[in-house]
């Protein structure tokens, strides 16, 4: 098994921000491993931070919501494209990918992992990663 961790740089290369902050919770509980392309018009406005900050290929958005420039998904689209969507965006003039996983895999052996929970049961992080093999 193969397992991927994406983890942008927001030290070095600037991040992007959903501008619509009344609609925030909504639109990143629509990321949930389920499609949404039919539904996505591209719509949606970002804007990049800090603009001090050199433009990378992969900006950070949300730890659950992967973007990508044109330039990560022509390397990457092989492996991205059977695992989820792409949904196109444009953040201050630049194309970018959001990347949607609707690939999800029941592979986390939680009582071999180091999970942080949220009150309710629900996991917050994982510190530490330990999958179920099969």
């Amino acid at each position: 098994m193969k397992v991927y961790i994406l983890d942008a740089d927001a030290n070095k290369y600037r991040g992007i921000y959903y501008t619509n902050e009344d609609d925030i919770i909504e639109f990143n509980q629509r990321f949930n491993g389920t499609p949404i392309k039919k539904s996505w018009t591209g719509q949606e406005r970002f804007a990049f931070v800090p603009r001090r900050l050199i433009r990378g290929d992969t900006p950070s958005l949300s730890s659950h919501i992967p973007v990508f420039n044109s330039k990560a998904v022509n390397i990457l689209g092989d492996l991205l494209e059977p695992n989820g969507e792409l949904l196109p965006i444009t953040c201050d003039g630049e194309r970018l990918f959001l990347f949607n996983v609707t690939r999800v895999v029941d592979a986390l052996d939680e009582p071999r992992s180091e999970v942080e929970r949220f009150d309710s049961g629900r996991i917050m992080s994982i510190e530490e990663y330990s999958f179920i093999e099969e």
